[in-house]
């Protein structure tokens, strides 16, 4: 499996190095990539320097590639629309719970 960005390439890299098998994930906050499924954490996280995020899916994690740049910019558009809109700010059909879209943030740019 080859993707465009690095980063991805990395985690794929160092997740097969660490005997978990990789699975193209499409999930939470338009994240559509490559993602280990775990018991523990730790499992992936220990296992690669790559900025981590999961989701738990009841018994188990699915483990992916931290978002960043481009998909933050296009959780703020859609953020744009819905409040163009006029959708009220508890129901919002795109999930994104925030009252502006500038409260969106990549939190990878913070020092």
């Amino acid at each position: 499996m080859k993707y465009d960005n690095k980063t991805c390439n990395k985690f794929v890299e160092d997740m097969k190095k660490a005997g978990l098998e990789i699975e193209h994930y499409h999930g939470r906050f338009f994240w559509e990539g490559p993602a280990v499924r775990v018991d523990d954490i730790q499992d992936a996280m220990s296992n690669t320097k790559v900025e981590l995020q999961w989701d738990h899916m009841g018994l188990s994690f699915i483990v992916y590639p931290k978002q960043s740049g481009k998909l933050i910019e296009q959780m703020r558009q859609l953020c744009l629309y819905c409040m163009k809109m006029g959708y009220p700010f508890e129901h919002k059909p795109c999930g994104i719970w925030v009252k502006e879209p500038t409260d969106i943030i990549d939190t990878s740019e913070r020092v």
